[in-house]
């Protein structure tokens, strides 16, 4: 839950940006997933999905539709993984880069890593992490899977 001066916003399963200012100026952005908006005044609330934003003008909320795809750029150019398994970084790459990239093996999901990409493409991103603990990495068509040796 997030709390600003004039709303409330409960996540529900998403990535999103939010901007909130003390003389109750209000703005979200969905990037996946959906969100859950809700004026504090008089419980009136509205639902939010990916591409949609709402704000928070002259006392009501408004819905419209994001026109900006480049909106989240600046939040995924830099990632920080500490002690995270394999699956959810690879899972973190794929949503943020409209790629396919394949864990082969259980034990391969569940290894853990310590890595940062700043401004890093998938090519490079998993050339890292194959370096990084000792794994294959091969390229078929349009998919990048990574296996033990």
């Amino acid at each position: 839950m997030i709390e600003t001066e004039k709303v409330t916003v409960k996540v529900l399963g998403t990535a999103f940006k939010v901007k909130s200012s003390v003389d109750g100026n209000f703005e979200l952005v969905v990037q996946r997933g959906r969100v859950r908006v809700t004026e504090k005044v008089n419980g009136n609330s509205i639902v939010v999905t990916a591409g949609q934003s709402v704000s928070f003008i002259d006392n009501h909320l408004f819905k419209y539709s994001n026109k900006d795809s480049n909106i989240f750029n600046r939040y995924t150019s830099k990632m920080r993984f500490k002690d995270e398994t394999l699956q959810n970084i690879v899972h973190v790459i794929n949503q943020n880069n409209d790629s396919f990239v394949v864990l082969k093996g259980d034990l391969l999901k569940a290894s853990r890593l310590n890595v940062q990409f700043y401004k890093n493409n998938v090519n490079e991103m998993t050339q890292i992490i194959s370096m990084a603990l000792n794994l294959k990495r091969e390229i078929r068509q349009d998919t990048i899977f990574i296996s033990q040796p």
